[in-house]
């Protein structure tokens, strides 16, 4: 996603504490989850976060659909925004379940 907003200088510092902070509560109460889109993305093709991307993607599976409710509230307890989004099975890749949660995060001090 791109924008007003860049990943860059202070901005991608922010990004890369935001990621580490939401990652934290998510291994602290053992709730599974990856990198997904833009970050997936920049993470792994080249090392950082993209400068062009505006947000942070971050997916669990529907194995843990119930447990997202109290871990979105100590997410926003840290600061932050949560947005979900549902895929269905019958878009593809994703077949193989019947939903998927996509947790889109953006620090209130970016936007």
């Amino acid at each position: 996603m791109s924008g007003k907003y860049k990943l860059e200088g202070e901005n991608a510092k922010i990004a890369i504490n935001m990621l580490e902070a939401v990652t934290r509560i998510f291994e602290d109460v053992e709730l599974k989850y990856v990198l997904d889109c833009g970050t997936l993305l920049g993470i792994y093709r080249e090392d950082r976060l993209l400068p062009w991307d505006n947000d942070m993607d971050l997916s669990i599976f529907c194995d843990d659909e119930k447990r997202i409710k109290n871990v979105i509230k100590k997410i926003k307890k840290a600061g932050f925004l949560v947005k979900i989004r549902y895929q269905e099975k019958e878009d593809y890749p994703l077949e193989f379940k019947k939903n998927k949660n996509f947790k889109n995060l953006q620090s209130k001090e970016l936007f």
